[in-house]
């Protein structure tokens, strides 16, 4: 089994659980195969602007993961990690990845549950900005995704 818990630092067994997982530094990869063997990556999206927990889920997702553990997983990164079969337990926050695998393994650690619905509303939709005329209002984004998001000059979109 391979677990990802997100980290401070990328120090393996001995790294500090980061408080969020879309945010964290480091991503340290345990694989209990035969053992504990950590590996430490870092989180290509731990700068990134909002919406990024999806992003670092398919970047967890790549690394053959059954489980993700961490103190904390915003919802839309916990239905991506659902709809890939990837289980999402929460942990405390501070305290090295060896101690989180050993709760783990020890059946101390509680699913993860979303408290908040995932994003939905208005934004910038798949397929850009959106496309209206006139001054303020929606627009509906062209391209492939046509989604629907306020545009900066605004119009009445179509």
């Amino acid at each position: 089994m391979r677990i990802a818990i997100p980290t401070q630092d990328p120090n393996g067994l001995e790294a500090i659980v980061s408080p969020n997982f879309a945010r964290t530094p480091f991503i340290t990869i345990v694989d209990l195969n035969g053992g504990m063997k950590a590996s430490s990556n870092p989180n290509s999206y731990a700068q990134g602007g909002g919406g990024v927990g999806p992003m670092v889920a398919q970047q967890v997702m790549g690394m053959g993961v059954q489980t993700v553990i961490a103190p904390s997983v915003g919802p839309n990164a916990l239905g991506a990690l659902a709809s890939a079969g990837i289980s999402v337990y929460t942990c405390p926050p501070g305290v090295r990845v060896r101690e989180v695998v050993e709760m783990f393994k020890a059946g101390n650690l509680s699913p993860a549950i979303s408290s908040q619905p995932p994003a939905m509303g208005m934004g910038p939709g798949m397929g850009g900005m959106g496309r209206g005329r006139g001054m303020g209002g929606w627009g509906r984004g062209g391209g492939k995704g046509g989604g629907w998001g306020r545009r900066r000059g605004g119009g009445m979109g179509w």
